[in-house]
């Protein structure tokens, strides 16, 4: 079984006892001046409007404006690229409290291999309650950066945090690395995954089904798989449409329909690239007539 290490219990009672401050900073972003939530929501699409307003409001000190202002150095939007600039006004974001501008140093810090610094701005995020801090943080336990070993326990119990706080995304990377260790823990590894499937998360769904088809971590169970893939590709899983195809070419199975699942697995490989040639061996299987069929259907999803 994994175990949680001392170290993490220290930064998880660290956060626990950061909350009072967390809420004290909600309080405050509700005094945030309406225009700057008006320009920050403007910045993807008009920077230079919306910098007009923030520009002023970081020079007076205002945390949120600095934290615009420097993701703006640092994305380059409607600002020249600028790292040292981007640097100094997160900077100042961050000693105000901003979790958003430690995690942009976080990034920085990681993109250029200074993992030490990285992790301290993950940190004082995390003391924030910042939930992509978490996950990255157990990111980088999980795999070893920052420390002598990899920590699959901290890793659990950070991203733990993260989907308490609602990051879905998180059940699978928990069910992957449980699933990866000597001491595999598959029962709780599907579970993780039927927790995020139930948020929403259509790979989660893809995962899970797998686990159902394989018989890990509990009976094999077709009929679940096959409905929750029809769930992950109603919610845009790419993933989920391969492996639904797959299930379609069994011949036998109530769900055979080789047609239908070349049209999915079509459908996928134009959502995503990375997955090009994942239909050729089932492309090979059809005649002409079957494969321009597959191509509309795959149009008109």
């Amino acid at each position: 079984m994994v175990q949680t290490t001392r170290a993490i219990r220290m930064i998880l009672l660290g956060v626990a006892l950061a909350c009072p401050l967390a809420v004290a900073g909600m309080a405050q972003d509700a005094a945030v001046p309406v225009a700057l939530l008006t320009a920050e929501a403007l910045m993807p699409n008009d920077p230079f409007a919306a910098l007009k307003v923030i520009l002023p409001e970081a020079r007076r000190g205002q945390p949120l404006a600095q934290y615009l202002l420097g993701e703006a150095y640092r994305q380059g939007q409607g600002r020249d690229p600028d790292r040292r600039l981007a640097r100094d006004w997160l900077g100042k974001a961050a000693g105000q409290g901003d979790a958003r501008a430690a995690l942009a140093l976080a990034d920085m810090d990681l993109s250029d291999g200074n993992v030490t610094a990285a992790i301290t701005w993950l940190d004082r995020a995390m003391t924030k309650g910042h939930v992509a801090a978490f996950r990255r943080r157990a990111d980088l336990m999980a795999v070893g950066l920052g420390s002598t070993d990899a920590d699959p326990g901290g890793a659990l119990a950070l991203y733990g945090v993260a989907l308490e706080l609602g990051d879905t995304g998180v059940a699978l990377r928990m069910a992957d690395l449980l699933l990866s260790q000597p001491d595999t823990d598959a029962a709780r590894a599907r579970a993780l995954l039927a927790r995020g499937a139930a948020m929403g998360d259509g790979a989660a769904m893809t995962r899970l089904a797998m686990l159902y088809l394989d018989g890990i971590g509990g009976i094999t169970d077709p009929v679940a798989a096959y409905t929750l893939l029809q769930e992950a590709v109603s919610l845009g899983s790419p993933d989920g449409a391969v492996a639904l195809a797959g299930m379609m070419t069994v011949e036998g199975s109530y769900w055979y329909n080789p047609v239908q699942g070349l049209a999915y697995c079509v459908w996928a490989m134009r959502a995503d690239p990375a997955l090009t040639g994942a239909c050729d061996t089932l492309a090979a299987q059809q005649t002409d007539g079957d494969r321009a069929t597959a191509q509309q259907l795959a149009a008109d999803f």
